[in-house]
């Protein structure tokens, strides 16, 4: 009779444990589903949140009062907490770096306007023509950079 109690005991505590995991998991996913809230306030702080609809992170200004719990420091944050399986945590926050152009792609010397996300400046810039992008993500269109990236218009048609 003491071991029944005691296996009892065992499976009620096991239960209640995996209620409250599943509790807390919700808890993160539902905060991953809220929209990001800029507030009232005047700072003009570049953060990440998740957009459950594209299923990423993407920039947005944040006021720096009030807000909510999907608001992250970065990319890579945002996705580890909202996205963990993810392959690529970091569309576009990668830093800018270039390598020669032994190669030549066509389009760079097409006159095709190649963009990527700046994430220090939260806008979408244009490739100088002849420069050659080492490992990040390139866009055909400062639209579709900043769809991608921002949830706003991010142009900048400052070449690096």
């Amino acid at each position: 009779e003491t071991m029944n109690l005691a296996g009892l005991l065992l499976c009620l505590f096991c239960l209640a444990f995996t209620h409250v995991s599943i509790l807390a998991g919700r808890e993160i996913l539902s905060s991953c589903n809220l929209p990001p809230k800029t507030d009232h306030c005047r700072a003009r702080h570049l953060r990440w949140y998740f957009d459950s609809i594209r299923g990423r992170c993407r920039m947005f200004t944040y006021g720096g009062c009030g807000g909510n719990n999907n608001r992250f420091s970065t990319e890579r944050e945002c996705m580890a907490e909202c996205a963990p399986t993810s392959p690529y945590p970091d569309v576009c926050s990668r830093k800018p770096s270039y390598q020669s152009c032994y190669y030549a792609l066509h389009y760079y010397y097409s006159g095709t306007t190649v963009w990527y996300f700046h994430p220090v400046h939260g806008s979408c810039e244009q490739f100088r023509p002849g420069r050659c992008p080492k490992g990040w993500t390139l866009f055909w269109s400062c639209q579709a950079c900043s769809n991608i990236c921002t949830n706003y218009v991010a142009c900048n048609s400052k070449a690096e």
